[in-house]
Parts: structure tokens; C-alpha cells; sequence
């Protein structure tokens, strides 16, 4: 299970980025925009198992894996810190030189280090919480392909304010936005 701990401090396009696409000159859609920038952004972050700006999130599981841990949120930065409760249920901080972060791969993986392995853990739900850092860094860092995705995503919301179209028909997702993002999708 993973739960947003920190949320991104910007969004990857601004409301004036997303205004200028959409050819807005006015100031009375900014609320409207920039609510379809942030519900942009975290759709595509769903549908890529990506984080884009900087943001930190828990990773949180039964027990310690002998494979390792799958953190399911990339690109990894670090590790904050990794928490277990013991075999008597006290909480315990496992030090960072027992594991290794292999970010090289997506999903980015926690390993055990080669000297002691994981730890004996309480046999309680939720009794392994990992704390880490993804995303891409602040807006500038965000591949151009992505930002591109939010930016013809919003264009379509905001022409498209339904959920179905005229002919009471599904607003789907449009090409150019999965053909963009596709390249960024993690297959789980």
C-alpha cells in the first residue's frame, strides 16, 4: 500500500503555462484551470506510477520480503527512513546501512544489505513503513513529453466540461495524451 505523505509544493505546468495552451487571456477560469492542472497531474501520475514533482510517500507492508521491497513510485530520490515494529511490536528504525536503494530500475527496489538481512518483524498489519522521496525535482526537472500530456489533458477538460459528450458517449482520454505518457508507464 502507498499513501501520499507529502504532496508536490508546485504543480509541473502553472496556470499561466496551461492558460497560454489553452489560449485564455482572462483571469476568471484560473480556479477552474488551475483545478484541472492539479487533477491532470495526478491522473497522469496514477496511469504512469510516477511521482512528477518532488513528493514523499509511505510505503507500507506486512512484513520484510526476502526479494526486497517494491517502491511503487518513481523516480525514487531517497530513503527518509524505513520503520518496522519488532517482534515485541515496538517501533524500530532500521539503520541505512542494512538495506540498499536500487533506484536504477522502475520500480525502484529496497534490498537487503549482504551482511544481515531484514529483520524479524511483529506478525501485525502494516508492521513495515518505508518513508522515500520521488519525483523528477522541482517543475523545471519534468520531462517536456509529460508536462505536454497535462497541458492537451487540460485543453480537454476544459473544453469538455461533461463527463459524456453530445451523443451521451464516455469522454475518453485523447491519443496525443497516452501517446505521450506511454513512454513513462511502469507495468506492474
Amino acid at each position: 500500500m502507498l499513501r501520499l505523505i507529502t504532496p508536490p509544493a508546485e504543480e509541473p505546468i502553472s496556470i499561466s503555462e496551461a492558460k497560454s495552451h489553452l489560449r485564455v487571456e482572462h483571469d476568471e477560469d484560473d480556479d477552474l484551470i488551475g483545478s484541472y492542472v492539479a487533477a491532470a497531474r495526478h491522473h497522469l501520475e496514477m496511469m504512469t506510477g510516477r511521482a512528477f514533482v518532488t513528493q514523499t510517500w509511505e510505503a507500507v507492508c506486512n512484513a520484510f520480503s526476502c526479494h526486497g521491497m517494491e517502491l511503487a513510485r518513481v523516480p525514487v530520490q531517497s530513503v527518509v527512513s524505513i520503520k518496522f515494529d519488532d517482534v515485541t511490536g515496538t517501533e524500530q528504525t532500521l539503520p541505512s546501512d542494512r538495506y540498499v536503494l536500487d533506484n536504477l530500475r522502475e520500480p525502484a527496489w529496497l534490498i537487503a544489505g549482504a551482511t544481515n538481512g531484514w529483520p524479524s518483524t511483529a506478525d501485525a498489519v502494516n508492521a513495515v513503513r518505508v518513508q522515500f522521496v520521488a519525483g523528477y525535482g522541482a517543475a523545471a526537472s519534468v520531462p517536456v513529453s509529460i508536462k505536454q500530456a497535462m497541458k492537451l489533458l487540460v485543453g480537454h477538460w476544459y473544453a469538455s466540461r461533461e463527463a459524456v459528450d453530445a451523443s451521451g458517449r464516455g469522454s475518453e482520454l485523447p491519443f496525443g495524451v497516452i501517446a505521450l505518457i506511454s513512454p513513462y508507464r511502469l507495468w506492474f
